[in-house]
């Protein structure tokens, strides 16, 4: 967020194509905020609200073959492959989907506690919400996660 990858104005006047690579390192750092908070249960760093930028389309991606002179990559199947490079592109535009999504359930559906542990400051944890649990909500996230 320092860098402004998460505002378009800040690189703006940048050349396309490095617009386009800001475009797709914000994503990515987005995804992996999103997986980390996913796996370990501590909080999400990148609220939907901070998104300032449009998500991702296939424009966004260089999908022309790359010329290297690395031979694993020549030999490489995706790398050689357009249609291959497509879908992966169109994978990781869902997974993104699929995160927000996640994202969104875990804020209307769990509760962001502080714990202190015994040789540790304090640490913030995902916890069921046990109380006022919102029946509408589930099944409109629920509804989110099927589509």
């Amino acid at each position: 967020m320092s860098l402004g990858l998460n505002e378009k104005g800040s690189y703006s006047t940048k050349r396309l194509r490095d617009q386009k690579l800001w475009r797709r390192l914000r994503w990515c750092c987005y995804v992996r905020d999103r997986m980390i908070a996913i796996g370990t249960r501590k909080p999400m760093h990148f609220a939907d609200d901070q998104v300032r930028i449009p998500a991702l389309s296939l424009d966004d991606f260089d999908l022309e073959t790359p010329s290297t002179a690395m031979t694993r990559i020549q030999d490489a199947f995706t790398m050689i492959d357009y249609d291959c490079r497509v879908a992966l592109a169109k994978m990781f535009m869902a997974k993104v989907k699929l995160l927000s999504t996640v994202g969104r359930v875990l804020e209307k559906l769990y509760l962001l506690r502080s714990i202190r542990g015994p040789n540790t400051g304090p640490r913030m944890f995902y916890n069921p919400k046990v109380s006022n649990f919102d029946l509408e909500g589930f099944l409109k996230r629920a509804n989110e996660l099927d589509e």
